[in-house]
């Protein structure tokens, strides 16, 4: 399914959002951890520099999937989950994106995620 994502957003550009309402669900059920699932998206997919994490659609599905445990567990959950998992946003920045200079706050506000500022600090 990973391997498959970035030939899926040309057909159908809202699959970053679809996968990580998908996840969060599995997270919510107890199958993996957010820590599993952070793992196989920086892990997966095509190798670079077509992988997730070097086109910057790993930080996409991840924002995405923070907000969506955010909807479905509550804020305090979800940045409870966050911290325990020990994951950094940046992370999840692709090296284009780390060399644009992409601000951690631009992430945290497109995914209304604010209240993780003092998380990742």
């Amino acid at each position: 399914m990973l391997s498959m994502l970035e030939d899926t957003i040309v057909d159908v550009p809202q699959a970053p959002d679809l996968l990580a309402r998908m996840l969060g669900k599995l997270i919510t059920a107890g199958v993996f951890s957010l820590a599993q699932v952070a793992k196989l998206l920086r892990e997966s997919g095509p190798k670079p520099p077509h992988s997730l994490l070097e086109t910057g659609n790993a930080l996409i599905v991840f924002g995405s999937l923070l907000d969506t445990l955010r909807k479905q567990k509550g804020e305090d959950a979800m940045v409870h989950m966050f911290k325990d998992s020990g994951l950094q946003v940046e992370d999840f920045c692709s090296p284009v994106d780390k060399q644009k200079g992409a601000t951690l706050d631009r992430f945290l506000e497109k995914y209304n995620l604010q209240c993780l500022h003092p998380v990742s600090d």
